[in-house]
């Protein structure tokens, strides 16, 4: 399974934001958790966009999330392939220093 976070899969001005074809797509944080939890190792693929819009949690607090399952649970629900594809670069370079730290993601090692 591929999940794609993101809250302009439709945005006619943005229409490099849908992935087309095989992605299941989500608009929040809590979304891609389920999916995330419910195909605990079967989703290959994860692309996050961070600012998904007001009064949301941004796609950072999935990437922590993940972190804290594995570090405090030692629950894996990492896939192996990810994707940051959010414009905003602070929150991206937080984001790929989480997923690149082999304490708190488990494909690391």
């Amino acid at each position: 399974m591929k999940i794609h976070l993101d809250d302009q899969h439709f945005d006619v001005d943005a229409p490099d934001r849908n992935p087309g074809f095989g992605w299941e797509l989500v608009s929040t944080v809590e979304e891609a958790k389920i999916l995330l939890i419910l195909n605990k190792g079967n989703v290959t693929h994860l692309s996050v966009d961070n600012d998904l819009g007001e009064n949301t949690p941004e796609g950072y607090t999935l990437i922590e999330w993940l972190c804290e399952e594995w570090f405090l649970n030692q629950v894996d629900y990492w896939p192996k392939n990810i994707v940051i594809h959010s414009q905003n670069a602070v929150r991206r370079e937080c984001m790929l220093a989480y997923i690149a730290n082999p304490r708190m993601n488990p494909n690391c090692r």
